[in-house]
């Protein structure tokens, strides 16, 4: 099930980025009652495969359901042309990552290597489970974080297809087995912050287990998962951990996080999707703490794969949709201007 939930949010991410084509290209095209997909990934020049990672030969009897994660694509204007570009996380020690560029004419041309973002799944270093993109320095080109099981890394765009691992200076070389981040500006100082979630415990490393006690404590309400970490950006390209005084830190194993003004104060907040146990809502106070709200999350989802934002009602408020493994998604809608869905 957790193999289709990855497929479904694959298949979605391609889906756009073809639909952002078309609207580029200026399709003059009436509108039509129904969408039709067609499968063009070959056609356009991408043939990306993912790698599973290999696990600790302990748990090789459940490596279908630990390693069942990881098949990341993230959409971005690389080259600041005006057209989306794709960027994929291959999860195996040696699989290399892949940036395709867009040409313009619904192909694609993979210069991941050429660019410095292939050659990330290192013995010692971990896998890649995902990327997010902003511009942390406001210098107008779109920078990369990319979350893995190991140490995340975060990449300065230098213009030019040119990245520049920047990570040791940054402040960000943390052991982590993350599956999500999010870039926030939570104190709204004009840089944007780094959340990272934890899903498994920082002191596990897949590939040389010194237990094998790494499970999940409930199917419903497990607490014992990795920490979640906000870094505030300090301007240099420098980040600080303020997790722990801004009250962020859950260990719900977060499998996604997104942010945005759930109760319009005028401030982002923060909700977490989480597997084996409720979602959480974050409500950002004024950017000095976060307060943790029930919002009537609790008694829902208890699996949560992934997270989506959009003014579904068309009312000028936020919906927030979480995606499970189990047969039913979950759509929240804030109801008031505090914390009510």
């Amino acid at each position: 099930m957790r193999r289709l939930v990855v497929t479904f949010a694959f298949g979605a991410a391609i889906a756009a980025v073809l639909v952002l084509n078309a609207r580029a290209a200026g399709s003059g095209s009436a509108p039509s009652e129904t969408i039709h997909l067609s499968e063009v990934a070959r056609a356009s020049g991408i043939e990306f495969v993912h790698q599973s990672p290999t696990l600790d030969p302990r748990v090789q009897h459940i490596a279908a359901h630990i390693a069942a994660l990881g098949a990341g694509v993230s959409v971005t204007d690389v080259n600041n042309d005006g057209w989306p570009d794709l960027y994929f996380t291959s999860s195996r020690f040696g699989a290399p990552n892949a940036l395709y560029l867009n040409q313009h004419d619904g192909t694609f041309h993979e210069v991941a290597a050429q660019a410095g973002l292939a050659d990330l799944n290192r013995p010692g270093e971990g896998v890649s489970m995902g990327a997010v993109w902003g511009d942390y320095d406001n210098d107008g080109l779109e920078d990369v974080l990319v979350y893995k099981w190991g140490y995340p890394q975060l990449f300065h765009n230098l213009g030019h297809l040119r990245f520049e691992d920047v990570t040791a200076q940054s402040g960000l070389r943390t052991w982590m087995n993350s599956n999500s981040a999010v870039w926030i500006d939570f104190d709204r100082d004009g840089l944007l912050d780094l959340y990272i979630t934890g899903y498994f415990r920082s002191d596990i490393d897949f590939w040389h287990l010194k237990s094998t006690r790494i499970m999940q404590e409930s199917w419903e309400f497990a607490s014992n998962g990795g920490k979640n970490l906000l870094f505030k950006n300090l301007g240099n390209g420098h980040f600080k951990d303020v997790t722990d005084s801004l009250g962020v830190g859950s260990t719900r194993w977060t499998l996604a996080a997104a942010a945005a003004d759930f109760n319009d104060d005028g401030w982002p907040d923060l909700y977490l999707a989480n597997d084996y146990g409720p979602e959480e809502l974050y409500l950002n106070k004024q950017g000095k703490r976060f307060e943790a709200v029930s919002a009537g999350l609790g008694d829902d989802s208890k699996s949560g794969m992934a997270v989506a934002l959009g003014d579904v009602y068309n009312r000028g408020g936020t919906t927030c949709s979480s995606r499970t493994s189990r047969r039913r998604a979950f759509c929240f809608r804030a109801t008031t201007c505090g914390s009510t869905f």
